[in-house]
């Protein structure tokens, strides 16, 4: 969160009402429980590199905290406002947390209105280029071209309304955002007006201050993930694990997009929670320096063939996760993605095929899947050059046969007699292209050995996608 008031000079839990002798619940009465409320409350500061978590950490104007609370608290003293109609941030090369620097000027129990930061009039960057350029009081739009910033923060909601990473542009009051700098950078703040929705009080604090709850401000409202057609897409890639959600990440195309990293369309993502309940979803990528690191947006340029992701998924519950993809179905038509569980090797048909997977994590260790996205095949699916390519001559047991598949298959194949009766079953995995091959043994499934005859290999090829073909060849077993 972040408070659009300083407070440098007093104690966080003074800020609050919170006390080590006092009613910190609201029941009237002073027990072991307000106290268990005082000593729970903290504070995490962003120092650029780490945590700095104290009770006792001042809260600032312009900066984001994350705060615990044992129980819901108001802010029960007024602290300094800004007077001046701008406010700069000074923003260094890293992640920064930021907040709303602002109070409403006319009625300071309301809020001030949302700050855009993509919108000039409200909103400027000052910076020197890497390549040594300075640049004053430039867009978001100029910013983001020179890698300066990065086009979106990220607000995060915490464990106890279902924990969450969502991006935006807009800074409301009282919320703290993430802010990615690849240069050191001051932020300019315009006062942008007064907010239209009032706060509502819900405790009686004498007339000093009303509450700011977060369901009253955090509104969360997911962007819009959308495909505009074959050279432009978007997979959105969201987990949950019950009330656990980290939904706002994509992978796709775009046809001005870099193969490399790149700032209109890569997005880093901030660091994994760990001090509340959270499940995180991260997409692999290089990084503005070209290190590799944990990515939102991981957009790149169109190319022919099959284009692979990495994406992790960690959590700090040990419940089951669901990974799913809501808007699958608004990819182009001819596109078909597949998730793979490199961990079991499972694969998952991502269109036309399951809607979600669901795994159980293994303590707070990283569950790795790589997301294959290949164009429609333009070849229909067969099984091509099914023979027998050694035959027991020798009396050795040992029959193979060969065969190529069109597409990358699972391939289950039985030995059957002339009846249809099945003795012997086997299961391989078929790359697109090359030659598979299968061997018997000429026993069945009970190892017991099949009498001299024919009998008849039978192949059945299904892709991810549901689709399959089978063939039949002919076997004679001479002894």
């Amino acid at each position: 969160m972040a408070v659009p008031q300083d407070f440098s000079n007093k104690s966080p839990r003074d800020i609050f009402g919170i006390t080590s002798n006092g009613d910190n619940n609201g029941d009237s009465a002073v027990t072991d429980a307000d106290l268990a409320i005082y000593n729970a409350f903290n504070v995490a500061e962003w120092t650029g590199k780490d945590y700095n978590v104290s009770p006792n950490t001042p809260l600032r104007l312009g900066k984001g905290y994350f705060i615990k609370f044992a129980e819901p608290a108001a802010v029960a003293i007024k602290g300094n406002v800004v007077t001046a109609n701008s406010y700069v941030i000074d923003l260094l090369k890293g992640w920064n947390l930021i907040g709303h620097p602002f109070s409403n000027k006319t009625n300071p129990s309301d809020p001030a209105a949302d700050i855009d930061l993509s919108a000039p009039s409200v909103a400027t960057y000052t910076y020197v280029t890497t390549g040594g350029v300075q640049k004053v009081g430039v867009p978001l739009s100029t910013a983001v071209a020179d890698g300066a910033v990065q086009g979106v923060v990220w607000s995060y909601s915490g464990s106890n309304s279902g924990s969450r990473y969502v991006q935006t542009s807009l800074v409301k009051p009282w919320i703290g955002y993430w802010l990615r700098a690849f240069v050191p950078v001051q932020l300019t703040l315009q006062y942008p007006g007064a907010s239209t929705r009032a706060i509502k009080a819900d405790r009686n604090m004498g007339g000093v201050f009303k509450t700011i709850t977060r369901a009253e401000r955090e509104q969360i409202i997911p962007r819009s993930i959308t495909s505009k057609g074959v050279t432009d897409w978007r997979i959105q890639i969201a987990a949950r694990q019950g009330d656990l959600l980290d939904d706002d990440n994509t992978i796709g195309i775009a046809p001005d997009a870099q193969s490399g990293f790149d700032n209109k369309y890569d997005h880093e993502k901030p660091p994994m929670m760990t001090g509340a309940s959270t499940v995180y979803v991260a997409i692999a990528g290089n990084g503005a320096d070209g290190r590799a690191t944990t990515m939102t947006d991981n957009i790149t340029a169109p190319t022919n063939g099959t284009l692979t992701w990495n994406v992790t998924v960690q959590t700090t519950e040990t419940t089951p996760v669901t990974v799913y993809w809501p808007n699958v179905a608004r990819l182009p038509r001819g596109l078909q993605p597949v998730l793979v569980d490199t961990v079991s090797g499972k694969r998952v048909a991502m269109r036309n095929g399951e809607s979600s997977y669901t795994f159980t994590p293994n303590g707070r260790a990283q569950h790795t899947f790589r997301i294959e996205v290949t164009p429609a095949a333009t070849m229909p699916l067969d099984i091509l050059n099914l023979r027998t390519i050694s035959r027991d001559m020798a009396g050795t047991g040992n029959y193979r046969f060969s065969f190529t598949m069109t597409r990358a298959v699972d391939v289950n194949a039985e030995i059957q007699g002339l009846t249809g009766k099945t003795f012997k079953r086997f299961a391989t995995r078929a790359a697109a292209g090359t030659d598979t091959a299968l061997s018997w043994d000429g026993r069945d499934e009970t190892g017991q050995t099949l009498p001299p005859g024919p009998y008849i290999l039978s192949i059945t090829a299904r892709d991810e996608h549901g689709a399959s073909v089978s063939r039949r060849v002919s076997v004679l077993k001479n002894r």
